[in-house]
């Protein structure tokens, strides 16, 4: 089918490397393919090369497995010292780089004192409380209307009051009216800005709950 495939014995970690290096320097314009053939199971002669070594496996086969593959068996949770060395390293080179970046930030919060209280504070997760924010909204007038229109009024309100509000919408902000005025629009390209605070995560909203969720894990 014109792809440039590498067939390789998928429990032979060096094969593996070799085989994804070969791939990424062959420039022959051929897409690429690494079928890496491995056995369920490995090790676990109970079970190896059946599907109960998916799920079935168990406790008692754990020590012989160890054994089969070279593992301590007296070790519950064996890490190789090869491993411990590498994420030594990973740890060394990331505190490097975050040493860094705590002088790139200082000089600019030294130089940007209001930006820099306004980012802290949103990291923080520092706004008005409830309170404060009913204070601050005026009352609407009396009489029938909307939710989504009198819904739209208190988020215009809320965004003033709260730098780092957002909002977003899948493909409805029109008619669910929750788009934040001046608040421009969030991405690159087309009337896009890194500033803006009004998501268009398109029709899909697995990745809308997905996104929304690193959101807040992130603060």
């Amino acid at each position: 089918y014109g792809w440039e495939t590498f067939d390789v014995d998928g429990h032979d970690l060096d094969a593996v490397g070799e085989a994804i290096a070969a791939a990424k320097a062959s420039n022959n314009g051929k897409p690429k393919f690494i079928k890496c053939n491995t056995i369920i199971g490995k090790g676990m002669e109970e079970t190896e090369g059946t599907n109960a070594a998916h799920g079935e496996a168990g406790v008692p086969y754990v020590d012989n497995a160890k054994k089969n593959l070279g593992l301590p068996v007296d070790e519950k949770w064996f890490v190789s010292e090869g491993t411990r060395d590498y994420f030594k390293g990973v740890q060394e080179k990331n505190s490097a780089t975050y040493a860094a970046w705590q002088e790139t930030y200082a000089a600019w919060k030294e130089a940007n004192a209001d930006m820099a209280t306004e980012l802290e504070n949103a990291i923080a997760d520092k706004v008005p409380s409830a309170e404060e924010m009913f204070a601050a909204i005026p009352a609407t007038e009396a009489g029938p209307e909307a939710t989504r229109v009198s819904g739209n009024k208190t988020i215009q309100d809320i965004a003033k009051l709260v730098p780092n509000y957002i909002s977003g919408s899948a493909d409805l902000h029109g008619s669910c009216r929750n788009y934040i005025e001046d608040g421009n629009n969030f991405g690159t390209g087309f009337d896009k800005t890194y500033a803006g605070k009004n998501l268009y995560f398109g029709i899909r909203e697995h990745a809308m709950g997905s996104i929304l969720n690193g959101i807040a894990y992130h603060g």
